[in-house]
């Protein structure tokens, strides 16, 4: 019997904000990876995939949460 090797990244408690800057710092996280070599087979999240968003109102989290909603909109409103 052959086994074949096989490469998992594992990535634990992501905490996902956009107002953190946190999906940036996946970004950077996961272009680190596509320079690895060898390259991972898996990619595996678990635990908290976003920051604690329960005291916001559910368009407000989705905003929050979302890496395609501008930045710079969630930084002014995080000003006032």
């Amino acid at each position: 019997m052959s086994f074949t090797r096989r490469q998992l990244l594992f990535l634990n408690d992501t905490h996902l904000r956009r107002d953190l800057r946190s999906p940036e710092g996946l970004v950077t996280c996961l272009d680190a990876v596509e320079k690895l070599s060898p390259k991972p087979n898996f990619i595996v999240t678990s635990g908290d995939l976003i920051q604690n968003l329960r005291d916001e109102d559910l368009k407000r989290a989705n905003e929050l949460a979302d890496p395609a909603y501008p930045q710079k909109e969630v930084e002014n409103e995080s000003t006032n």
